[in-house]
């Protein structure tokens, strides 16, 4: 997205609220003053001449009431949860270009608006989970991809499109071929750090396609540096992801996706993909 759209919000929650603050010492007292006057020298006011003496305020007037919709809407923005487009076909087969994602905002941490700095850290990303970052390359620009490898993990892909995460295979089961398509989909189950389970979702092989396309910033193999993450897309080989630009800092971490709560077909929305992720 090349829109700031925080960085606005942030501007517009600037403008309203200096106008607020003059709005409310300056001229609203003085309409009070008047509307006051002009009930002591008509006493039969109608109520519609009373109310065009207290909106008499003119723009900064307007500017204050829109101040509490702008603040509210760059809380739950900046802290809560954005919405999200999918706008590619790099996390097929578990999201969609159209797919509308809500994503947590403060699972990772809560940055502050327009400069990102992390001011409370809460949850570190684990392997699996599908992650929105600002692309590194162009930070003004989201992402969204599965995290993989965290600070420490060996990584490593293999000719036959086998990942290995600290000498450990991630096993893909449930193998479904897909001849339209020519590629095939399957279950792979995540190893997570500490745990006994494992995060299972679905991945998808193109079989028209060698696997080494790209190479690991260090090679095939690679160990993810301190405080940066590793990303694959399901789609795996039809993805610009770690392969190609490298790791992911944990500034650049926006917030954990959570589900789809719409899918745009065209211009008709649709909700039969709803679902979390």
């Amino acid at each position: 997205m090349d829109l700031d759209i925080e960085f606005w919000l942030l501007i517009l929650v600037a403008i309203t609220g200096v106008a607020t603050l003059i709005d409310r010492f300056k001229f609203e007292p003085t309409r009070k003053a008047s509307l006051a006057q002009a009930k002591k020298a008509n006493p039969q006011l109608t109520a519609s001449e009373q109310e065009n003496l207290e909106n008499s305020g003119g723009l900064l007037q307007l500017l204050r009431s829109l101040f509490l919709v702008f603040f509210l809407v760059l809380i739950v923005r900046s802290f809560l949860f954005e919405p999200f487009t999918i706008p590619s076909s790099s996390m097929e087969p578990t999201l969609y270009p159209g797919d509308f994602v809500f994503v947590n905002k403060f699972h990772y941490g809560l940055r502050l608006p327009g400069i990102k700095t992390k001011v409370v850290d809460l949850n570190q990303p684990k392997r699996g989970e599908v992650m929105v970052f600002r692309f590194p390359e162009d930070e003004k620009t989201n992402y969204i991809k599965r995290v993989i490898g965290l600070p420490g993990d060996r990584v490593r892909y293999d000719e036959d499109k086998n990942l290995y995460i600290n000498d450990q295979i991630v096993e893909v089961e449930n193998w479904q071929f897909k001849e339209a398509i020519h590629a095939k989909e399957g279950q792979a189950q995540m190893p997570r750090e500490g745990e006994e389970d494992v995060f299972k979702h679905q991945i998808r092989i193109d079989l028209q396609l060698p696997a080494f396309t790209a190479g690991f910033p260090a090679g095939l193999e690679t160990t993810v540096p301190e405080g940066q993450y590793l990303v694959l897309g399901d789609n795996r080989d039809h993805s610009s992801d770690s392969r190609y630009w490298g790791f992911v800092e944990d500034r650049l971490v926006v917030g954990r996706a959570e589900g789809i709560w719409m899918h745009l077909q065209g211009w008709i929305p649709d909700f039969s993909r709803n679902a979390w992720i």
